[in-house]
């Protein structure tokens, strides 16, 4: 009975300590996507090579499925085309706030629903709304896919 427990209380630890990983994990991928500004080292892409460097930044948060998805569908590229469209304004991540947070332990995975608030020079400050699943991938819990339910209104401009 008391290894039964003992086994219980490890699997909830590492599921506790799962879920602090993955909420700084998501924390640190938005932060660094959605800040930009005109002398932000993602907005002064040139050419190609540059481009693949930039976005080689991201594979680790992605598995290598889903890291196809994000750099196929460009999503990488999303707040920095908005920059560059807008030169005066600059982004700033601001906030994540983690709304869902689900194991799912058949499938061995996390579902993440979480809002994020991006403060924009010009005062404005756009929210947007998300969903990841989480998976395990060679030892680490990565992103498998990403849904972003809206963009904010910077992008329906």
């Amino acid at each position: 009975m008391s290894i039964v427990l003992i086994v219980v209380g490890l699997i909830i630890q590492f599921k506790v300590i799962d879920r602090v990983m993955i909420k700084s994990m998501l924390k640190s991928y938005k932060q660094q996507l959605c800040t930009v500004s005109v002398d932000s080292e993602s907005y002064a892409i040139a050419d190609f090579e540059d481009q693949i460097v930039y976005m080689d930044t991201y594979k680790n948060f992605f598995t290598e499925e889903s890291f196809m998805e994000f750099y196929g569908n460009r999503i990488g590229s999303l707040y920095v085309d908005f920059v560059k469209a807008n030169p005066k304004i600059s982004l700033q991540f601001k906030e994540i706030k983690f709304d869902k947070f689900v194991y799912d332990s058949e499938k061995d995975r996390f579902i993440i629903n979480y809002t994020l608030q991006i403060q924009a020079s010009d005062g404005k400050v756009y929210t947007e709304s998300n969903q990841s699943i989480i998976i395990k991938e060679n030892g680490q819990r990565k992103i498998d896919h990403e849904k972003i339910f809206n963009y904010g209104s910077m992008f329906n401009n």
